[in-house]
């Protein structure tokens, strides 16, 4: 069932680097770091809070004995981190964003004070995917709604991706319509770097949107309604 909020459509497109490593599509993204203290040691059993800024939702966790910590399955958008352990400044670093399918790496440094005390980060240096070896671009809200798009076909957005193409006319073209003649697949989408289209995986607000008799979507929501 769809919500009646905002759809979020996830164009998953994975190629893996590593043959005998699996790539599965995602819907989320993660949020990864070590904390540490002032001499540059690592600090277990610090909690960490994510807040989602747009929902409001927070996920919550603590870090291990080697200082790591990881929230795993969150919802694309920006997060504000909260660190917090006696005997210790709380920090909060803003903005930190979560793509499809992504790991942002957010570190953090704690300062010895009370916890009446903060610190906030409000400004870092860009986040870089180190977590594993795979290649993928989010194709974001902004620029569903600026770039045109022949028929108001999400799927024609997958072409700015390097090494994708539209389908032939005769299996959709770029409009997702195929021709008169044509076998099927009115919603056949793109082939990624020569394979298939039955390679793409389709998911709506998380779930499978997969069409397996015509190797397409089922449902094809308006630009406006996709973030």
């Amino acid at each position: 069932m769809l919500s009646t909020g905002t759809r979020r459509i996830t164009l998953a497109v994975i190629l893996a680097l590593v043959l005998s490593a699996p790539a599965f599509a995602q819907a989320t993204g993660a949020i990864t770091g070590v904390i540490s203290d002032p001499s540059g040691g690592v600090m277990p059993g610090v909690t960490v809070e994510a807040t989602n800024t747009g929902t409001g939702q927070v996920r919550t966790t603590v870090s291990g004995a080697d200082g790591f910590y990881t929230l795993p399955l969150l919802q694309p958008g920006r997060y504000d981190l909260r660190a917090t352990i006696s005997g210790f400044k709380p920090v909060v670093r803003q903005a930190v964003d979560v793509s499809v399918g992504d790991t942002s790496r957010a570190d953090i440094k704690l300062t010895v004070g009370g916890l009446e005390e903060s610190v906030t980060v409000a400004a870092e240096t860009p986040l870089v995917e180190t977590s594993h070896a795979t290649l993928g671009i989010t194709i974001d809200q902004q620029k569903i709604i600026d770039l045109p798009l022949n028929g108001r076909n999400f799927t024609q957005l997958g072409t700015l991706i390097p090494g994708v193409a539209s389908p032939p006319p005769g299996l959709g073209g770029g409009a997702g319509d195929a021709t008169p003649g044509g076998f099927g697949a009115a919603t056949s989408g793109f082939n990624v770097n020569g394979m298939r289209n039955q390679s793409n995986n389709f998911l709506l607000d998380g779930a499978s949107n997969n069409d397996t008799f015509n190797t397409g979507f089922v449902m094809r929501p308006p630009p406006d309604a996709i973030q």
